[in-house]
Parts: C-alpha cells; structure tokens; sequence
C-alpha cells in the first residue's frame, strides 16, 4: 500500500516537472522568441552530432576488433 501511495506521489511530481518545462519553453518563445530558437536550433545540432560521434565511435571499435593480425 506504501509502495503504491510513493507511485502516485511520483507520478503527479513527474507531471508537474514536465508541466513545468513546458510552460517555462512556452514563456521563453513568447517573450525571447529569436533566442528560443537559435537555442533549440543549437541544441539539435549538437544532439545530433554526439548520435553521430557515438554511432561512429562503436564503428571504428568493431572493426579494430574485426582485424585479425598476421604475424
């Protein structure tokens, strides 16, 4: 019974976290829009490049381990 009151409590904080940051990047694109937006455009681009380092980072790693030595 404990275990389920501390979910419902997590669940309703989670909620209000999210509700949160939604209204706080509601606020910040209604009063500092250009900003908001070369922030979130900054924010993908950088996204995007460590998926594409860490993506490459295990390719090289597989085939270092796919080179057999000849000695």
């Amino acid at each position: 019974m404990v275990n389920k009151i501390k979910a419902i409590f997590a669940a309703t904080g989670a909620i209000g976290v999210v509700m949160f940051i939604f209204s706080l990047f509601l606020w910040l694109l209604t009063n500092y829009t250009t900003d908001t937006v070369h922030f979130f455009l900054l924010f993908l681009f950088v996204y995007s490049g460590y998926g594409m380092y860490k993506f490459f980072l295990k390719y090289f790693k597989d085939q270092d381990s796919d080179e057999q030595i000849n000695s």
